[in-house]
């Protein structure tokens, strides 16, 4: 059974409603943090040379980077602690504004 945590991204634009995203909490090879997003690479099975990675974008957060991934990190260890449950973050106080799935 697949873990994932779910976070939720800010509407954008009047009126815009926020959404839940969810976060693969399997396969993870690295968290990576900045000013103004969060990276989350995980591994391919079929493929290990293949990353898939989701980028959340987010305030300026400074000093606050290592609090941001923290919160993710816990989250994600909930998950792996409760499998099928449904982990949801609170990022509002960092503003994400997008979640964007790609590979590398």
């Amino acid at each position: 059974m697949a873990n994932y945590i779910w976070v939720t991204v800010a509407g954008s634009g009047t009126g815009s409603e926020n959404t839940t995203k969810p976060i693969p909490a399997d396969g993870i090879v690295a968290i990576t943090g900045g000013s103004t997003s969060t990276v989350i690479t995980y591994t391919q099975q079929a493929d290990t040379s293949v990353h898939q990675i989701i980028t959340l974008t987010h305030a300026a957060v400074g000093a606050a980077v290592p609090t941001f991934i923290a919160l993710i990190v816990d989250a994600l260890q909930t998950a792996y602690k409760q499998p099928g449950s449904i982990v949801e973050i609170d990022t509002s106080t960092f503003g994400v504004t997008d979640c964007i799935q790609s590979t590398a």
